[in-house]
């Protein structure tokens, strides 16, 4: 008979061996979950790592241009986020961060400019995880590395794939401004217009709105489109003066500027004089006092705009701003009084003598070249002989295409027609009063009567043969003189627009 004791220590025995048994499935399962989380930890851990990486190059690139090599900190920084990433994807390439993997990858490349190899990963998103939450932005990249291989027609395609693909993407906005800035860089201004105007029409409430408005105006007003620039500049102004103080104030002098060249000079004037005490924050001084003095110059108020060019020069010597001061006079005086003027000569003397700088250089260079060309010529005709005709009608030319005063190009070509008559120009002559009168001035009864002194005389004429209809296909050489000449084939070009600004 088994006593209870013996019974007890049975009991005993039994529990005892079950706990071992127990203890031994909880060992395994809890290696089973070591092993599985070290594995865990390790491939987040990596990637982790790698987004580290990434964020520190971009915390050092924060104040470099986005369309400028990174730095060699940044480099370093990228390459590093590009290992860790290619490490996980060798270790473990079953992970759940395998997209997120691909797309900092190719991230990395785009922000290393090294836009081939970005494409490739983000198409291996695409293609692979093509519902990955970095599609949107995978699809966004893509196109902007595309347009800065110049691959533009596949950029507009993959931009319309993100678009129609995603129509609410956070992207989609700005999408459209870069590849506005993209045009706008390679200088194709009708794309960079018509993708800045897309955004401006479908996106009023966005971030980047304001640096929208300001850099399509500027192409507006360097395109003469001064109507467009001012409507987007006001709308600008509106609230901005807190925001962004440099480029309010540089809006400021664009509008005045702007609306200088629409005629609205007393308007340009009362922006001018809001805005001149802000512009002395950023050194903007001579901005203001030669705009000052090109509206005062279209207003007439000579001794107003003497008094702030001349500070210009005062203040700002031997620099492009007193270069553009000196320009501005003196193609103020070539264009109300004449190529006569002896103001004209002094100003660009003196701008040579102070050095040329900047962008009105070349204009400078270009008008003093003329004014001496045209002082040989007059010289030329102060002894008249039967070779006269040559001088003349390059004064004609001269007058016309390149200093733009048609009025006096005629008084020397109907020179050419009176006074010499059987000459080789006499006919260009001809053609040239006709054009003259009908498409610069409208005067169309002198027109005609050019035009048909043109086919009665010299009916045998390229010009009288052009204008009845005949096509050449070769010029003849041109042997009388060395200026070029009016027509062309047989139409006339109209004289060259002085840059204004």
């Amino acid at each position: 008979m088994i006593r209870v004791r013996e019974i007890q220590d049975i009991s005993s025995h039994l529990k005892a061996g079950r706990s071992r048994r127990i203890r031994l499935l909880l060992s395994s399962l809890f290696v089973a979950l070591a092993v599985g989380a070290i594995g865990g930890c390790a491939y987040f851990n990596t990637f982790y790592n790698a987004k580290v990486a990434y964020s520190t190059a971009e915390k050092l690139g924060k104040d470099v241009p986005r369309d400028k090599q990174p730095t060699s900190s940044q480099r370093a920084k990228y390459q590093t986020a590009i290992s860790k990433c290619e490490q996980m994807l060798d270790l473990y390439p079953n992970s759940k961060y395998v997209d997120d993997a691909l797309f900092l990858i190719g991230k990395c490349q785009y922000k290393l400019r090294e836009f081939r190899k970005a494409i490739r990963n983000f198409d291996n998103v695409l293609n692979n995880f093509p519902r990955s939450k970095f599609a949107e932005e995978a699809l966004f990249l893509k196109s902007i590395a595309h347009l800065q291989l110049g691959e533009e027609r596949v950029a507009l395609d993959t931009l319309h794939r993100l678009r129609e693909g995603y129509p609410k993407s956070k992207f989609a906005a700005e999408s459209l401004y870069r590849l506005g800035d993209t045009f706008a860089a390679d200088a194709n201004w009708s794309q960079a217009l018509k993708y800045y105007r897309e955004y401006l029409d479908h996106y009023p409430k966005d971030k980047a709105r304001k640096r929208v408005l300001f850099d399509a105006a500027t192409i507006y007003h360097q395109q003469k489109q001064d109507d467009e620039a001012v409507a987007l500049l006001e709308e600008y102004g509106k609230n901005s003066k807190n925001d962004e103080l440099e480029q309010w104030v540089q809006a400021k002098l664009l509008l005045a500027e702007s609306l200088n060249d629409l005629g609205q000079n007393e308007n340009a004037l009362k922006v001018l004089a809001k805005v001149e005490e802000d512009a002395a924050l950023f050194d903007k001084q001579a901005e203001v006092l030669l705009l000052k003095g090109k509206i005062d110059l279209a207003l007439g108020n000579e001794d107003d705009a003497m008094t702030a060019l001349n500070q210009v020069n005062e203040d700002f010597p031997e620099t492009e701003f007193e270069t553009q001061s000196h320009y501005l006079v003196a193609e103020h005086a070539l264009k109300t009084k004449g190529p006569g003027e002896q103001v004209i000569r002094d100003q660009l003397d003196a701008a040579v003598e102070q050095g040329l700088k900047g962008d009105f250089a070349e204009p400078v260079k270009n008008l003093r070249s003329e004014i001496a060309h045209y002082d040989e010529l007059l010289s030329s005709l102060e002894e008249p002989d039967s070779t006269s005709w040559r001088p003349a009608f390059a004064l004609g030319q001269l007058l016309y295409l390149d200093l733009g005063k048609p009025e006096r190009a005629l008084e020397y070509y109907r020179m050419v027609l009176d006074d010499y008559p059987d000459s080789p120009a006499a006919p260009r002559a001809a053609y040239a009063i006709g054009y003259i009168e009908e498409e610069v001035l409208g005067n169309e009864d002198a027109a005609q009567q050019a035009y048909a002194l043109l086919e009665e005389k010299y009916p045998e004429s390229l010009q009288a043969r052009g204008r009845n209809g005949e096509v050449f296909l070769k010029a003849k050489p041109r042997t009388f003189t060395s200026t070029p000449g009016l027509a062309r084939n047989p139409g006339a070009t109209t004289p060259r627009e002085r840059t204004q600004r």
